[in-house]
């Protein structure tokens, strides 16, 4: 897990639902195994290093646990052959290599994660992928930490980023070589592909059977939000509705927001507006009209 500056400005980019259930002060964190519907190696180790991850289990003395974890589905007596098995294996390489990816994925089931973008500069592909038509909110490491309830045990960590490529200097075996706490949390890596997302998340655990995640309530969104931008793609109107929203639940001054600085002025102005607009000149003098439209 990288450490990240308390300082250091973040933001999230989400759809407009997930920015109203915020203000109510929940947010959900989706699990690693949700997560890997848009990356399937999210959170992988490999399978080179597959091994080296339940080696690491062994050296801590948790094999038992991770053997529960595993085969935790299987009736007990299944349970007590399959363990049986494996521990007659264990000098397998292959074997250790099955067990690691199973405990790999276990964790994926186990863990939920909250994603945000490390950068105190509006993202045009952010917008794109996360943010179309809804909302980014800015904060500060420092800030988010704070704003989370008290009894959430919780991780925040930036990602490390890894080439999938064996042989590279930052190759998930060389990395895990040099540090094994970078096995012991999977879920703080990804393929470095993902690079320009600098991301910075919180952790959590998670016990959802259905492995998509958790809701976390009691979220302080005073302490939390400093800035809220309103998507670039959103309709002059559509944007007054929102701020008439957040003004109304938290006050005028409470929560900072802003269009995206990336709409500019007139250029995106739904067909809509500009018949307002026209309207509103109709009955006057051309000489009153913006210059496009004297044209028309």
């Amino acid at each position: 897990m990288k450490h990240i500056s308390d300082e250091t400005v973040i933001c999230r980019y989400m759809s407009v639902s997930a920015f109203l259930m915020l203000l109510n002060g929940e947010a959900f964190f989706p699990s690693i195994k949700k997560l890997r519907e848009g990356d399937p190696l999210e959170a992988s180790v490999g399978e080179a290093v597959n091994q080296m991850l339940w080696d690491i289990a062994v050296d801590g003395g948790e094999e038992e646990l991770a053997l529960e974890l595993i085969f935790e589905e299987k009736s007990a007596k299944d349970k007590k052959k399959r363990a049986s098995e494996v521990v007659d294996n264990l000098e397998s390489h292959f074997v250790r290599s099955v067990l690691g990816g199973s405990l790999a994925s276990k964790i994926a089931e186990r863990r939920a994660a909250w994603c945000w973008f490390g950068s105190d500069i509006e993202s045009a592909a952010m917008w794109q992928i996360y943010g179309n038509r809804g909302i980014a909110v800015f904060t500060t490491v420092g800030h988010l930490k704070s704003a989370l309830p008290t009894c959430l045990e919780h991780l925040v960590g930036g990602i490390t980023y890894v080439d999938r490529k064996s042989g590279s200097a930052r190759s998930i075996e060389n990395l895990c070589a040099c540090s094994k706490e970078l096995l012991r949390k999977p879920y703080f890596l990804k393929a470095s592909e993902f690079v320009s997302e600098s991301e910075v998340r919180v952790v959590i655990r998670c016990n959802d059977p259905r492995g998509r995640g958790r809701i976390v309530e009691g979220i302080d969104i005073g302490t939390l939000i400093r800035e809220v931008k309103i998507s670039p793609f959103l309709s002059t109107g559509e944007s007054e509705a929102i701020r008439k929203l957040v003004i109304e639940k938290h006050g005028e001054d409470s929560i900072d927001i802003n269009q995206s600085s990336l709409r500019g002025d007139q250029m995106l102005r739904s067909i809509e507006e500009w018949g307002i607009e026209f309207n509103r000149y109709n009955d006057g003098d051309d000489a009153d009209l913006p210059m496009f439209l004297r044209l028309l």
